[in-house]
């Protein structure tokens, strides 16, 4: 990446690539996609699912050996640098040349890279956590100045509400969390745990014992928005 931004070619997106890949589309069918992004970088991923976490909770170790692999040691690594929350997804990404300076030059992008050497594939979460930084040259300012309020009406089923979470996630937004107040002590602490991790999402004042088509559920979302309403997020839409 550092020899293509000094290159003279006027290039608009790296696209790091597995050496096994081979292309599906045409040059021609490639631009026209990534003109779609108008600017954006493509970096899936979300937050880190549980069997994932100890990849950057713990100091990993690389062992060349006959057979070469990378040892968890168990030994906990520090926090991440400028307290950036850790996401996971994709190692191969496109990225646009603006944001290649960045990675290139901030420092937090180079703080970054220096916590991750004694990480489990580094590759798969230094990308989309630099892309998530609100304040860097990753964040659309139109977002920033538009944030959304969301509230979700929940009951059962963590995994799709974690799921669902991580989708629509970004920091500038603010979340409100109506668990059915039927739910089970074990769900509502699965929530309460983590939503408590987000200064940006809590969980509604009032919990209604929800049953759908009934009017319990639109007080539900009649609760969180009253929360909204009085938050310091000055969202514009709820969603």
């Amino acid at each position: 990446m550092k020899d293509l931004v000094a290159s003279k070619v006027p290039w608009k997106y790296v696209l790091n690539t597995c050496g096994q890949d081979f292309p599906l589309k045409t040059n021609k069918e490639i631009v026209q996609y990534l003109k779609g992004f108008i600017g954006k970088n493509l970096t899936p991923g979300v937050l880190p699912p549980a069997h994932i976490v100890a990849r950057t909770k713990y100091v990993h170790q690389e062992l060349l050996r006959i057979f070469p692999y990378v040892h968890n040691t168990a030994k906990l690594k520090a926090p991440p640098p400028h307290n950036l929350t850790i996401y996971f997804g994709t190692a191969y990404v496109a990225l646009t040349r603006e944001f290649a300076n960045f990675v290139l030059k901030d420092q937090r992008s180079l703080d970054l890279i220096s916590w991750s050497k004694d990480t489990y594939s580094p590759d798969e979460h230094f990308w989309v956590t630099l892309n998530r930084i609100p304040v860097s040259v990753t964040t659309v300012i139109e977002e920033l100045e538009f944030p959304l309020a969301y509230v979700m009406v929940i009951h059962h089923n963590f995994d799709t509400f974690a799921r669902l979470f991580r989708a629509i996630f970004m920091p500038q937004n603010i979340y409100c969390v109506h668990v059915d107040e039927k739910a089970t002590a074990e769900f509502k602490g699965a929530v309460e745990q983590l939503v408590s991790c987000f200064p940006n999402a809590f969980l509604a004042s009032k919990m209604e014992p929800v049953v759908y088509g009934g009017i319990s559920r639109l007080q539900a979302d009649l609760n969180c928005i009253k929360d909204l309403s009085t938050s310091e997020v000055p969202w514009k839409i709820p969603g």
